[in-house]
C-alpha cells in the first residue's frame, strides 16, 4: 500500500514538474516576443548628434590703441543632439571654466566654475551676462556645417569660405575659423581651431 501511495505521490510530482517545465518555456517563448528592441534599432529613434572639440581664442579689442586686448583662451567642446545644445569650455590647463546647455524646451543654463548658475532663454544671452560680450553659441552649429545667411567667397570647389551671418563676419578653412564682430566701443574677435 505504502508503495502504491509513494509511485502515486512521485507520478503527481512528475506530472507537477512537467507542468512546470511547459509554463517556463511558454513564458521564455512569450517574452522573447516583447524583447527590448536592440540598442541599433533604439539608435535610430534617436535625434542625430554632432560634436566639436578644440582651442578658442577670444579678443576683445577698444577703440582706443593704447589699452591692450582683453584676451581669453582655453579649450571648447560642444554638441548638439536635436534641439539640444550642450557647450563646455576649459582653460588651456583642462580646469572646467563653464558649462551651458540647452534643452529641447528652449530653456538655457549656464554654470560657472565658482558654482554659480544662470538661467535665460538663450546661451547667447547668458554668455552676454557672464562674460560681458556676446558669442554666437547658438548659431555655430549651423556655421560649422557651413550654412549661413549670406555666402561672400567660396573656394574653387564650392565650399563657403566667407560669409556674414546675425552681425558676425566668417573666414574659414578646414579647422581654422576666424569670427569678427564690430562693436560699440571697438572689435570682437574669436579664433577656433578645430580638433574634431
Amino acid at each position: 500500500m505504502a508503495i502504491r501511495h509513494t509511485r502515486g505521490v512521485l507520478a503527481r510530482l512528475r506530472r507537477t514538474l512537467v507542468s512546470l517545465a511547459i509554463a517556463a518555456s511558454t513564458a521564455v517563448l512569450v517574452s522573447g516576443c516583447a524583447t527590448p528592441q536592440p540598442p541599433a534599432a533604439q539608435a535610430a529613434d534617436q535625434p542625430p548628434s554632432r560634436e566639436w572639440q578644440g582651442r578658442f581664442l577670444v579678443s576683445v579689442q577698444t577703440l582706443d590703441p593704447n589699452v591692450p586686448a582683453d584676451v581669453s583662451a582655453g579649450r571648447f567642446e560642444l554638441v548638439t543632439r536635436g534641439d539640444a545644445l550642450r557647450l563646455a569650455l576649459f582653460s588651456p590647463f583642462g580646469q572646467t571654466l563653464a558649462s551651458a546647455r540647452r534643452d529641447g524646451d528652449g530653456i538655457a543654463v549656464l554654470e560657472l566654475a565658482d558654482g554659480r548658475r544662470l538661467q535665460a532663454g538663450s546661451l547667447d544671452e547668458l554668455l552676454q551676462r557672464a562674460l560681458g560680450h556676446p558669442l554666437p553659441i547658438e548659431r555655430l552649429p549651423q556655421w560649422l556645417e557651413r550654412r549661413f545667411e549670406q555666402v561672400l567667397a567660396r573656394s574653387p570647389d564650392g565650399t563657403p569660405v566667407e560669409a556674414s551671418d546675425s552681425g558676425w563676419r566668417i573666414r574659414m578653412d578646414t579647422r581654422r575659423w576666424e569670427l569678427e564682430r564690430p562693436q560699440p566701443t571697438g572689435r570682437l574677435r574669436v579664433l577656433l581651431l578645430l580638433d574634431r
